[in-house]
């Protein structure tokens, strides 16, 4: 167990560090627009108790294409017995980068996403000496997806999001070898 902590708490310093280090090499001056936004994803939170915020950064290269770093941040507020989560995703975290398409008058853009998670799971084992029994075991895992979406833009910066996502993670049991990204949030750009 010590290893995975280990694993986890490095594989997320690295993440951290690696998006602390891609903000600061923006170089271009002129900005015609906010480039940083925090969103809630609104469905997530409401329908499975499990609020995800959202901050993202948008970086503008020479040729005036749109580029997003981000991360995402949530975890389960329920309780286990009444909503069946065991199995599921308890808590995670995403660094995403996300390139936009955007339309012509600039009020929304479609875009693709790959992402890196670090998730935590509890799962169902029975006890093999006593079968009526159930043993919760915590387990933390990483994995790597992919996402498409599409972002909605107004004059008065507040923004709003549509994303579907699949990821698969990496190492671990086979039962639990994928997670899904998906929701709809709203936000504002400052």
């Amino acid at each position: 167990m010590k290893k995975n902590q280990l694993i986890t708490v490095l594989f997320t310093a690295l993440s951290l560090l690696y998006q602390s280090l891609l903000f600061s090499q923006d170089t271009h001056n002129t900005k015609s627009f906010p480039q940083n936004e925090i969103k809630l994803n609104l469905f997530n939170t409401i329908v499975w108790y499990y609020p995800e915020l959202n901050y993202e950064r948008a970086i503008t290269d020479e040729k005036d294409r749109l580029y997003g770093l981000g991360l995402s941040a949530a975890t389960f507020l329920g309780t286990f017995s009444q909503s069946g989560r065991i199995g599921e995703s308890q808590w995670h975290i995403i660094p995403y980068g996300r390139f936009y398409y955007m339309n012509s008058k600039k009020t929304a853009a479609f875009f693709i996403e790959g992402n890196m998670a670090v998730f935590g799971e509890k799962d169902e084992i029975w006890n093999p000496h006593d079968w009526s029994h159930i043993v919760v075991e915590r387990n933390t895992k990483f994995g790597l997806g992919f996402a498409i979406g599409r972002k909605f833009f107004n004059i008065n910066n507040f923004v709003g999001e549509i994303v579907v996502g699949i990821g698969r993670s990496i190492g671990g049991d086979e039962f639990h070898v994928t997670y899904t990204r998906g929701g709809i949030s709203i936000g504002y750009r400052f």
